[in-house]
């Protein structure tokens, strides 16, 4: 994928056994971080799971190592930016699965996942054909907000009279105050600089993009999916935004799993709500893929 780019990505191609053709296809968008084609973590490959489940539903996926899984060392991380990481090259696949007769080109939709799904309503700004958007445990909010969060969900577990609480607590507070200013900064003042150990350019070229008006602007099928075991984005604050975003939007439909994570996993052992659920090899539930794949399906009909 992206031969003729200073990036060509490896990447594999479901198709459907047996099914008339064209097809119906989706491009997998990965979250965030240096991610394999399957979106490895730990003991999870949902991306496999997803491409395996809807092959056998008559759709086809494409999937592919991340530019930052295949090329670790070759980014300046001061300038880097979410086209450089993940944009540039799902319009890459977009664009292969366009040119592929036995893909309809007309029906080619994106499923993206954390920060995948975020990017979404970015990357159809710039790629107005897509079908239809899923957008899997995602957010309309800040990517620097959902990361102070997460940081105040940890502190809430510590003892609030420890040297520890304290010491992590003001270091939190005083990277939100820094992340509020960065609407205010050029890129030259933010250049350089880290907040909550990301670089602050990357973080302001994110921003730059209002992702929640492209979302009130959208007039594609779109679908907006969570776990309520979710503890990395939330329902209260994240699936709740999108809801409230658009709730008069015809063309959104929402779907809610009650005992499901952030990776769509039904895990109910030790240290649930802990990165410690991840290590535990599981697929990603099979109705939340059959959903998916009815959802998909109905568009064409």
């Amino acid at each position: 994928m992206a031969e003729d780019s200073d990036f060509p990505l490896a990447g594999t191609l479901s198709i459907p056994a047996e099914q008339d053709i064209p097809v119906p296809a989706v491009v997998l968008v990965h979250g965030s971080g240096p991610s394999d084609r399957n979106q490895a973590v730990f003991g999870y490959q949902i991306f496999k799971d997803l491409a395996h489940g809807l092959a056998e539903q008559g759709i086809a996926t494409l999937r592919y190592d991340k530019r930052t899984y295949s090329y670790p060392s070759e980014f300046d991380l001061e300038q880097f930016t979410i086209m450089d990481e993940s944009i540039e090259d799902t319009l890459s696949a977009i664009s292969l699965l366009e040119n592929d007769d036995r893909i309809n080109s007309d029906a080619i939709y994106l499923i993206g996942h954390s920060q995948g799904a975020m990017i979404a309503p970015r990357i159809y700004s710039l790629q107005p054909n897509l079908a239809g958007l899923i957008l899997l445990a995602g957010s309309p909010r800040s990517l620097w907000k959902i990361i102070y969060d997460q940081n105040m969900a940890v502190l809430a577990d510590l003892d609030s009279e420890s040297i520890h609480y304290q010491t992590n607590k003001t270091f939190v507070e005083a990277e939100f105050e820094r992340a509020k200013q960065l609407t205010s900064q050029s890129f030259a003042e933010v250049y350089g600089q880290t907040i909550f150990g990301i670089p602050a350019f990357y973080l302001k070229e994110l921003d730059s993009f209002d992702t929640k008006e492209a979302l009130l602007q959208i007039d594609i099928p779109l679908l907006i999916m969570q776990g309520e075991q979710d503890f990395q984005v939330t329902v209260n604050k994240d699936y709740q935004a999108y809801q409230d975003l658009l709730n008069n939007n015809l063309f959104a439909t929402f779907m809610l799993y009650s005992n499901l994570n952030h990776f769509f996993v039904d895990y109910q052992g030790d240290k649930q709500g802990t990165v410690e659920e991840y290590m535990v090899e599981a697929e990603m539930d099979a109705q939340v893929i059959d959903d998916i794949a009815n959802w998909l399906l109905k568009q064409e009909n």
